[in-house]
């Protein structure tokens, strides 16, 4: 799962920047611990980015299995990246809002990485 990497990078910018307070966030938590809070942020966010890509990436291949990137309808890309980051950002914040905003970013974030991969391919 190749793409739980990809989320894990992009997750651990999204972490470092809550804990820098470059983007506010309500996972803001403040613990006493040995390392840096900004290594904090950056590790949790690509716990939660893997999480996320592979969640994504288990959805797509239980749905889409056997398809190429032409085959594979754009809508359905979108709403595969939007149920993954949905629930993902769901059970995290335990709550409606964040799991709503963290679909629509998914969808959006979908279609992006299928875009890429055909314009690669």
């Amino acid at each position: 799962m190749l793409g739980s990497v990809s989320w894990a990078v992009l997750g651990s910018l999204v972490g470092l920047a809550v804990r820098l307070w470059l983007i506010y966030g309500t996972a803001q938590v403040w613990v006493s611990t040995p390392m840096p809070f900004e290594a904090l942020g950056a590790i949790t966010g690509a716990i939660v980015g893997a999480i996320n890509g592979l969640s994504f990436g288990a959805l797509l291949i239980a749905t889409e299995r056997g398809k190429n990137l032409e085959q594979i309808r754009m809508s359905r890309f979108a709403a595969l990246g939007g149920v993954a980051t949905a629930a993902t950002f769901g059970l995290l914040f335990q709550d409606l809002i964040a799991a709503g905003f963290g679909g629509a970013v998914g969808a959006i974030a979908g279609m992006g990485a299928l875009w890429l991969a055909r314009r690669a391919h």
